[in-house]
Order: structure tokens, then C-alpha cells, then sequence
């Protein structure tokens, strides 16, 4: 069969060809002279199905060879050659075949007709792909000649003038376009099929030139001749349909009544697939494709979610088969755009950026590639990395001035893209200017993009609001809203983000009557007239949304009008309602992270979303002091609690459900293994400083590793049906679950909650549960900065001056959040803090005695003088520990590494002397010393003890805070540092992790997560307990005594909390003595570094020789004081004999 138009039809389906689409021969081309020639052609045509490229062009290449003595059978491999050099996206070598052909034609006498019209195809499918343009130029000029030599009655003259009209369409030539296809129609003698196809170009003509009656006239034509036809083979219905879809979508996005006409483009490209999935091997490349225009569609029709599954098909299809960098730079925008209208930043942006990078080594298409970089620089912005988003911006605008001066609709979109980012950042006449220019270009536009045009005004308003202008800030407002109602009624999302960005003018104008008449509307668009409630004041159900993301932008706004209207007018009602819909926004907050996959992606939307929990927060105790209903401080005590943690919690319970499921053993080895794959492409690509077509092969590795991610993690969630529920949906513990436990050891829970304008301590012991509200002041903000800076600092040798500020900063830090409870407090306390206080060692929080003279260091009294204090990540964190059974610790690893190549950290001589003692003083313990310190044999032997001590090196990254690292010993591998992303992929039950290692406790501060260190590395590893260090302390004998004295504790059956702390009130006790210390050792920073989070109960380890019990020492020291005494009389009776015998 020869390969006709049908055969290539797809690749001209797609507006411009944007997907870059190619369909690889089918059979034969002409009659070879030689029957060996059928053989050797269907063997390499079934490797191309396959998709082996590679090995096909080789056999192409070997058959040329073979059968050169025959030009004319030679001469079907040289085209094959081609067609597959331009399948592989090589096309100067495909053009160069061709020209071999075209050469070779003119010197065999009798080439059959069917010949040339093969190698026409050939030059005209290499214009298709729009990425080489004097392929392009040369097929019009050689089927315009061959069209006018050939025959009225020539079966193929029809076929010719079609694709001659479609060169025409791509080269933006619409009236010579329209005079082709007049002349195919004219010369069509082809079946109904045929024709049928030849309609619907007619169609795509009508509709380019904005004939809407004409194009719909063709199409239905098109429609009777494909139903009256007979024979339709399996890839002319495919085409068919997919070009039905790509005009009736066309439509649908450019005319207001387009639902119907995006409901019927969805039905053709179902069909489409139906066809392609049942018969893979006819077009596979049309039919992902299709997957991508379905994909497309379902976004159009407001189910982003339901839009990515297909999405993800096209990507993973092209990417496979390595179609047209173009069609997989298209499919890889697509997913970035549907992931960003969901709320998934962080993927969006790793998409865009590879379908950037796709288009690197891709000439003839600066368009796409600029719109590619526009995207990429959008997402940027959108993260706030705004010097690189606005570098690449800038950019793609100078790119469109320069090449697209009159693509005025792009230009526009990059302009209000840079607005927004500088209106971000606060530069708000640069915003201004930025939002002119969008709005300008918007206003040139042919067409005018009603939905754009709204938003740059909308957002010129905001700007223009912030620099003071409320005058031009109220026009433009007015100006939005008359543009509101053009925007065509398909267009869901559009009209949402305009609402959006009204409803947050009104807010901040204060006018919150109007703001909740418009939210109200912005809400509809998200959830549907069916979930949105009785009213505006009334929460909706968010169980279904067009987009996660801007649904909870939605009840956020509704919040913060609630609570403006309740400052207004003093109505209860308002703020019942505020809480309400604050905690319904709190429950899809949860389902939203649950989504994802990507921990970078799951802290970015509790930082972001954190304002939900303060609001909520906010409305509960104002609740409270209005009605003094404990029901409310309850409801704050677990908002505070669902605030904190949350990723931490579920790392922990994952690490808990599949360490005892052996079912899915398989599977949590399979999952660490990729991530630990993942962890390392991210390395490389981080490091990658230029793009490059490596960089390009990496991100395609990425996303084939995170699918293979997400497929694991669906065989766990099928193998364990239950371990979604136990992982995701567990109960935060409430406060009379809590006291019980406090009980047992009579401790007290104090739980921080560190909002934008106010301090909650939130305090539990047996019987009594506090909220206390503390609003910070500048002051307040000063002393805790101090504090921080004098503990993480290296004090000055004369101390003096620096204590008396010490003690008056701690003063005013323990009279605000700390004395108003004081009078309730236990000697046991666990501290959960949140915010800057978590940079903070609260026990060595101090103030002044009432007669104390002279203010030094080593006589303030400290929290440590008369609390124990340990600290935790969130209430519920303790409520599951205190269920377990405590065990003694009969192995432990114990770490002191030497460092060798890496020569920025100085060897640890005084940890490796202590790390020895320990192995000498107590049993079980496994020493790893100097080069024997390995990573490799560290993570051999981790999971099998029950204390880690890692007397090591640690740094904190504060760039990239998943860089944080501790160095072990080179062991030629090359891999002597543990990163923190690899901690995450690790499971390290140990009840017991010891950080000796600087900075183990630093870290980045991520609003509801806490401070992301290495210390909660080992956590989320599933350490029970983590001794660390908060800042970076120089090996130091103080260091050194602490942790003998803490070990020794633990020997002694103490608490891990007390263990510690005993041993630093033993340390100061003996600097207060004079004992071998100097006095400015008593400065905080050299024995209030270590801190204990987790588990505090006992861990007993066994000494190598029993200690003496008290009563034998006792009993001994009795012994020698009656001998002492016996002798002494003894010595005086003698004495006194003989004074008497003078």
C-alpha cells in the first residue's frame, strides 16, 4: 500500500503542528525489483513499531549496503533511511537523503510514478515538522511543479493539492491555502474516507479564516461521508477523529458558546483513543498525542486532576518513543500547566523547565521555545525565586519585542507574569509599569483576550492601591468588572482568578461587604452551585473542587471577611462562621498534602497555608473570651496541635505500620531504592549551572523515577489497604487523652503556637489546662534575637556586661510567655516550641536573685536549676511513645571518624578518646574509630542497635537546608557524607540517637513543620529519641564531661531527660565550685547546646564493672573510720601508760 496522506494526516492536524507529530511508513513505498527487498523492509519497519530506532536506522544503513548493485530497490532503504532520520529529530541528515533520492530519480530512466510522489511526501512530512525550513520551502516549490505536470485524471493529484494547501497554512499563507484546497476538492476522486478528510482540512481552512458557518458546514459533511463509507481502515477513523476534536476544541476556546463544542471535542478525542488503545500498533504516535489533546480538554472543562492522568501518558509515550522534541516539549507545558493550576508549584515548575529545555537544539520555532522560557520564568516567580524568574522573564519579553513585536496577547501575559513578581516583592511602581505595558498590549491585540485583559486591570488596581493611588486604583477596579462578564462562560478558571484577585482588593480596601458578595462567586466557580451552601456566610463542601489550591484561596478570603466583619459590627454570628469555615479549610488542607508525594512540595503548602491555623486559632479564643466555653480552648489546643509536625507524624507511622508488614517488605525496599535514585538526579540536576542536553536527559529520568515512585506507593496502599488510614488519617491527641499520660510522671506539657500577632502557651499537666495570649512587641522581638544570638555565639572572654543583658533579655522572654504559669509548673516539662522559639535552649533561660550581688554568668539562676526539661515535635508525638514498654540498650554503635580528603573539617582527637572510653565502660557497644567510621559501614550496622552516637562532624546548609550533612570516614567510594534527603530515605529504629556532631539541631524554619534539621532526619528515619546539639560547638571538654555524665545517668536508670539534665547542673555545679573550669564556661553556650526531643523515658546501659551501691561504700567507709578510731585509742592508752610508769 503506498503510504498516502491518510498515513500522515495526523501531523497536520495539530494547529501549526504544534505536536510535532510523525507517522512512520506502513508498508512499501514501490514495486522493488529484487523479493529479498520485502523481507528486509518489514523486518526494520517491525523494529520501528517497537520503537527500537536505533537499531532501525543500523538495519537501514546495512540494507542500503546490501542492496546497492539495484538504484532502484537501493533507493527504498536511502528514503526509509530518511523518513526514519526524521523520526529521530535528525533533519539535515533526513533532507539529506532525500536530496540523494531526488538526485538518483533523475538518472533511472523508468522510476515508477509512485516513486516521486513517496519522496514528496517525504520532503513535505519533514516541512510538517515546522523545525526545518528549507524542507519547507523546498516541498511547496517541488509539489507545486509535480502538481502541474501531473495528469486531471492522477489518483493522487487531490492528495497533493492537500498537503501543498497545508505547507501553505504553516507558513501563515491563508489565501493561497484556501486556493489548494479548492483544487483538491476539485481533483478528488478518492473513497468517501478520502474525502472525508479532505472536508475537514476544508473545515480547519474555514475555521482559520474565521468562518465559523462554513467550518461547521464541513464537519458535518465530513461526519456522513465517514458513516456512509465502506472499508475505513482503523488509522483513517483515528485521524478522523482527532481532527474532529482539534476543531470543535479550536472553537470551543475562542467563542463564548463553547461548552457544547468542548463537550463534543471531548467525545471525538474519547473516540479517537478508544480506537488507538484497541489497535496500538496503527498510529501509535497519534494516539499519545490524543492522549495529550484529551488532556487538554478535561482542563479546559475545569478537571485539572482528571486532566493529568493523560497528560502523564503523552509525556510517557513520546518520551519513549522519542517523537519530535516539539511534541514532547507540548506535553511536558501541559502537565506543568495542570499542576500549577492545582497548586502543585514545585512540579509545575519541573516541567515547564523540561519543556524548556526540550526545545534547546530545536531551530525554527523561537516562539514556542520564548512561550517555553515564559513559563518556566512564570513559575519561577510564582515560588518567589524572583531574581532568576524575573532574569528569564525579561528574557522571553525581549525575545517576543524583538522577533513577535505583533504577538501583542503573549507579550501581554509576560508582562502582568513580571507584575505580579514585583508586586511580590513590593516594588509597586515597577509592578505599575508592568501591568500598563500587559494591559496596552492586551488592548492591541486583534482579538481581545477579555479574561487577560480583566486580570492585568484587576492587578494594576492592587498595585496601584499599594502605592497610594486609590483614585486610578478604583477606576481599573471598575474597569475589571465591566470586562468580568465578557469572559465566555467556559472559561471556569479564568473568571475565578479574577474573582480572586478582586475579592483580595476588597479586602484590603476593607470593604468586606462587597468582598463577600464577590467571594461568594469566586467560591461557585470552585465547587459548583450544588456544594456552595445556604449562603455567603456559610461554609461549602469542599470535597470536589475545580483546584485544591484556589478553593482553599477561596475559604482563606472568607475567613479573613468574616473576621472583618465581625470587628465591624461586634456580631457573634460572623465569627462562629469564620471558625467553622476555617476548620472545614483545615480538613481539605490535609487531603490536599496528602496528595503529593514530593516533601519539598508538602512543606511549601503548610508555609504557605499556615495563616489557616492562625485564623482558626484566632476566631477560638476570641470565642472563648466572649462565652468562657471550654469547648473552645479545647478546639485550640488540637488546632495547635494539627499545626505542628504533620509530615514528621506521618513519616513516623509510615516507618511504624510497614516495619511489622511483611507483605509489603518487597515493595519498602523498592521505594527506598528509587528514592534514593530520586535524591540523586535531584543532586545532579542542582549542580547542572547551564542548560545542556544532558540536563534534558535527566529531568526525563526524574519524571520517569517519581512515576515509578508513585506506582510503588499505590502497590503499598493496595497491599495494606489499611495503611492510608493509619498513616493519613490519624486523631490528633486531644487534651483529656493527654492528661493521663502527664500523670504518670507528673509532667507538664507547654505548647507554643507562634502566630503573625500573638503568642499562645498552651499549657497541660493532670488537672489543669491554660491558654494564655501574649502579644509580642518590638521589645519582646529584640530580647528574643539577643538571647538567640548570645546562646549560638562564642562568648567574649570578660562576660560581665554580657549577663546582665542576658538575664534582662531572659527576663522579659520568661515574663511573657513563661511566669503567668509558673505557680502551676512541675519539675518535669516538655516543651513543644514553635517559631523563633525553637532556636532557643529553655533551660538556660535565666533571671537575677533578689540579693545576688555581682552579675555573672555562674550565679544566675537558671530554668535548669529547678526543671527538667525535655522537648518534643507536638503532643500527639508523646502520647504514642508513652504506650511502649521500655527496654534496656543492650547494643550500641558508637561513631568517631577520621576525615582525610575532607580537609574544611579538623579531626575530632578528644571524640575519638571518648568514644573508646565508652566501648572500655559499658557493654554492647559496637566503636567505630577513625577510618573505620565509614558511611557505608555506619548504615550497615545502624539499624541494628538500639543507641546511635555519632561523634562526629554535621553542617548545616543554610542555602539548601536538604544539603545539611554529617561527614564519616573516606572509604574510597567517594560517598562519605550523609545528606539529609538521604536520611529521609533510610529506616533507623533506634531508640536513641546521640548527635555530638555541630549544628544537628539547626536548621531551616518551615511554618507548621518545625525546623528541618538533621536532628528530625533521624526522626523521621524513626529514631524514638534524638540527643542533639542546637548549635555549633568546638570540641571542648565541657562537651566531653556532659556526655560521660549523661551516660553514666542513663546507667543509672534515670530518664533520658534527666540524664542530660543532671549531668549539666553536675557540670555548672562544678564551674560554681571552681572545680578545674573557668567561670565563663558557665556562659550558656557551652552546656545548654545538647537537647533531648522524643522519648524520655529510661534506657538503661550496662557498665562493664558494677558500680558500688551506696550502702557498700557506706559500709566500708564505717569499716575504716572504727579501725581509725581503734588505733587512735589504742596509740593514747599506750601514751598514757607510759607517762604513768615515770
Amino acid at each position: 500500500m503506498i503510504w498516502d496522506f491518510r498515513r500522515i494526516l495526523a501531523g497536520l492536524m495539530v494547529l501549526g503542528c504544534l505536536f510535532g507529530l510523525q507517522v512512520h511508513a506502513t508498508s512499501i513505498p514501490w514495486q522493488p525489483h529484487n523479493p529479498a527487498v520485502f523481507h528486509a523492509y518489514d523486518e526494520i519497519e517491525a523494529k520501528m513499531r517497537l520503537g527500537q530506532h536505533a537499531i532501525a536506522e543500523t538495519l537501514w544503513v546495512a540494507a542500503i549496503t546490501r542492496f546497492a548493485n539495484d538504484p532502484h530497490d537501493q533507493l527504498i532503504f536511502v528514503l526509509g533511511l530518511g523518513n526514519q532520520l526524521r523520526l529521530r529529530s535528525k533533519f539535515e541528515e533526513a533532507f539529506h537523503c532525500y536530496r540523494v533520492c531526488q538526485t538518483k530519480f533523475a538518472e533511472i530512466l523508468n522510476i515508477k510514478p509512485e516513486a516521486r510522489a513517496a519522496l514528496l511526501e517525504g520532503y513535505a512530512d519533514l516541512a510538517f515538522e515546522g523545525t526545518y525550513k528549507p524542507a519547507r520551502t523546498k516541498a511547496i516549490e517541488t509539489c507545486s511543479s509535480i502538481f502541474q505536470k501531473m495528469p486531471n485524471n492522477a489518483p493522487r493529484k487531490a492528495i497533493l493539492a492537500r498537503k501543498i494547501a497545508v505547507l501553505c497554512r504553516l507558513t501563515k499563507d491563508y489565501a493561497t491555502a484556501d486556493e489548494w484546497l479548492a483544487l483538491a476538492q476539485r481533483f478528488d476522486q478518492g473513497p468517501l474516507s478520502e474525502s472525508a478528510l479532505l472536508q475537514l482540512e476544508i473545515a480547519h481552512q474555514a475555521f482559520k479564516n474565521g468562518d465559523f458557518v462554513e467550518c461547521a458546514d464541513q464537519l458535518a459533511r465530513a461526519d456522513s461521508a465517514m458513516k456512509e463509507a465502506n472499508g475505513v481502515l482503523q488509522e483513517d477513523w483515528i485521524t478522523y477523529h482527532f481532527y474532529t476534536t482539534e476543531l470543535h476544541y479550536a472553537a470551543g476556546s475562542t467563542q463564548t458558546t463553547s461548552l457544547e463544542a468542548l463537550e463534543k471535542a471531548e467525545k471525538a478525542c474519547k473516540s479517537a483513543i478508544e480506537i488507538g488503545e484497541r489497535f496500538p500498533e496503527v498510529v501509535p504516535n497519534l494516539l499519545y498525542v490524543c492522549y495529550g489533546k484529551y488532556a487538554k480538554i478535561r482542563s479546559e472543562l475545569g478537571d485539572y486532576a482528571g486532566a493529568i492522568p493523560f497528560a502523564e501518558k503523552s509525556v510517557e509515550g513520546q518520551v519513549k518513543r522519542r517523537i519530535s522534541p516539539r511534541g514532547i516539549s507540548q506535553a511536558y507545558s501541559f502537565l506543568g500547566e495542570f499542576h500549577h493550576y492545582i497548586g502543585n508549584f514545585e512540579q509545575a515548575l519541573s516541567y515547564y523547565r523540561q519543556a524548556w529545555l526540550s526545545l534547546l537544539h530545536v531551530h525554527d520555532i523561537e516562539d514556542i521555545y520564548i512561550t517555553r522560557l515564559a513559563n518556566y520564568a512564570q513559575e519561577l516567580i510564582n515560588l518567589e525565586e524572583f531574581a532568576e524568574g524575573e532574569k528569564y522573564m525579561t528574557q522571553a519579553i525581549n525575545g517576543f519585542v524583538a522577533k513577535f513585536p505583533n504577538d501583542y496577547a503573549k507579550l501581554g501575559k509576560q508582562y502582568v507574569n513580571l507584575g505580579i513578581g514585583y508586586l511580590e516583592q513590593g516594588q509597586f511602581e515597577d509592578a505599575i509599569l508592568s501591568f500598563e505595558n500587559a494591559v496596552c498590549n492586551f488592548e492591541k491585540a486583534n482579538s481581545r483576550p477579555w479574561a487577560d485583559h480583566c486580570y492585568a486591570l484587576i492587578q494594576l488596581a492592587t498595585a496601584q492601591h499599594a502605592a497610594g493611588q486609590t483614585n486610578a486604583a478604583a477606576i481599573n477596579l471598575e474597569r475589571s468588572l465591566a470586562d468580568l462578564v465578557r469572559i465566555p462562560v467556559v472559561n471556569r478558571m479564568d473568571r475565578a482568578m479574577v474573582l480572586e484577585v478582586i475579592t483580595e482588593f476588597l479586602i484590603d480596601t476593607q470593604e468586606f461587604e462587597e468582598a463577600l458578595a464577590v467571594n461568594h462567586r469566586f467560591m461557585r466557580e470552585m465547587v459548583g452551585d450544588a456544594a456552595l451552601g445556604l449562603g455567603p456566610l456559610s461554609c461549602p463542601n469542599l470535597e470536589h473542587s475545580v483546584s485544591p489550591w484556589h478553593t482553599l484561596t477561596a475559604v482563606s478570603q472568607k475567613v479573613d471577611i468574616l473576621w472583618g466583619r465581625y470587628r465591624e459590627t461586634n456580631e457573634v454570628h460572623f465569627l462562629e462562621a469564620s471558625l467553622a469555615c476555617s476548620q472545614k479549610a483545615l480538613d481539605k488542607l490535609r487531603k490536599l498534602r496528602q496528595e503529593h508525594n514530593n516533601e519539598q512540595e508538602k512543606l511549601r503548602i503548610n508555609n504557605y497555608w499556615h495563616t489557616l491555623f492562625e485564623n482558626a486559632m484566632r476566631a477560638a479564643m476570641e470565642l472563648h473570651n466572649i462565652s468562657q466555653n471550654p469547648e473552645y480552648l479545647a478546639t485550640a489546643f488540637e488546632i495547635s496541635e494539627q499545626s505542628k509536625a504533620m509530615l514528621l507524624m506521618e513519616a513516623v507511622l509510615d516507618n511504624q505500620v510497614l516495619e511489622s508488614d511483611d507483605q509489603t517488605a518487597q515493595l519498602v525496599d523498592q521505594r527506598q531504592r528509587v528514592q534514593t535514585r530520586i535524591f540523586r538526579l535531584h543532586e545532579a540536576i542542582n549542580a547542572a549551572t547551564t542548560p545542556s542536553q544532558e540536563l534534558v536527559a535527566l529531568q526525563a529520568e526524574l519524571f520517569q523515577a517519581e512515576k515509578e515512585l508513585e506506582h510503588i506507593i499505590l502497590a503499598i496502599q493496595r497491599a495494606n489497604p489499611k495503611y492510608s488510614d493509619l498513616v493519613h488519617a490519624f486523631d490528633v491527641v486531644t487534651v483529656n487523652e493527654l492528661k493521663p499520660i502527664l500523670k504518670v510522671d507528673q509532667r507538664a506539657l507547654i505548647e507554643y503556637f507562634y502566630a503573625d500577632s500573638a503568642i499562645y502557651t498552651l499549657f497541660v499537666t493532670e488537672d489543669t489546662f491554660i491558654v494564655q495570649t501574649y502579644f509580642p512587641n518590638p521589645a519582646f522581638d529584640s530580647s528574643l534575637q539577643s538571647l538567640t544570638n548570645t546562646m549560638h555565639q562564642i562568648p567574649a572572654a570578660s562576660s560581665k556586661d554580657k549577663a546582665t543583658q542576658y538575664a534582662s533579655h531572659s527576663a522579659r522572654i520568661l515574663d511573657a510567655i513563661w511566669r503567668p504559669i509558673e505557680k502551676f509548673l512541675p519539675k518535669n516539662i516538655t516543651v513543644i516550641p514553635d517559631g523563633p522559639l525553637s532556636f532557643i535552649s529553655f533551660e538556660s533561660l535565666a533571671s537575677v536573685g533578689p540579693k545576688q550581688g555581682q552579675i555573672e554568668f555562674h550565679n544566675l539562676s537558671y530554668l535548669l536549676d529547678h526543671y527538667t526539661i525535655s522537648y518534643d515535635y507536638l503532643g500527639t508525638f508523646m502520647a504514642r511513645q508513652a504506650a511502649r514498654m521500655v527496654v534496656p540498650a543492650n547494643k550500641m554503635l558508637a561513631i568517631a571518624p577520621s576525615f582525610g580528603e575532607h580537609a574544611e573539617v579538623p579531626e575530632l582527637a578528644e571524640s575519638k578518646r571518648g568514644v573508646q572510653k565508652l566501648a572500655s565502660e559499658y557493654n554492647g557497644v559496637q566503636a567505630l574509630v577513625g577510618e573505620n567510621g565509614s558511611k557505608r559501614a555506619v548504615l550497615q550496622n545502624a539499624e541494628s542497635n538500639q543507641i546511635i552516637d555519632l561523634a562526629t562532624h554535621g553542617r548545616f546548609d543554610s542555602k539548601n537546608f536538604l544539603n545539611s550533612c554529617i561527614y564519616f570516614s573516606p572509604d574510597g567510594s567517594g560517598d562519605s557524607i550523609l545528606f539529609l534527603n538521604e536520611l529521609y530515605t533510610l529506616n533507623l529504629p533506634a531508640e536513641l540517637a546521640i548527635l555530638e556532631a555541630c549544628e544537628t539541631g539547626l536548621g531551616d524554619y518551615h511554618q507548621g513543620e518545625g525546623v528541618m534539621s538533621l536532628a528530625r532526619g533521624f526522626t523521621y528515619a524513626g529514631c524514638r529519641s534524638v540527643l542533639m546539639s542546637l548549635w555549633k560547638v568546638s570540641e571542648s571538654k565541657s562537651t566531653r564531661t556532659i556526655m560521660d555524665g549523661f551516660f553514666n545517668n542513663l546507667a543509672d536508670s534515670l530518664p533520658r531527660d534527666e540524664a542530660i539534665a543532671k549531668a549539666k547542673r553536675d557540670f555548672l555545679k562544678q564551674i560554681r565550685n571552681e572545680r578545674g573550669y573557668s567561670s565563663v564556661q558557665a556562659h550558656p553556650f557551652y552546656w545548654s547546646e545538647l537537647v533531648m526531643i522524643g522519648d524520655h523515658s529510661p534506657l538503661p546501659i550496662t557498665r562493664t564493672t558494677s558500680k558500688p551501691m551506696p550502702w557498700v561504700i557506706l559500709g566500708s567507709s564505717a569499716g575504716a573510720i572504727f579501725l581509725v578510731s581503734a588505733i587512735l585509742f589504742l596509740r593514747r592508752k599506750k601514751r598514757k601508760q607510759h607517762v604513768k610508769d615515770k
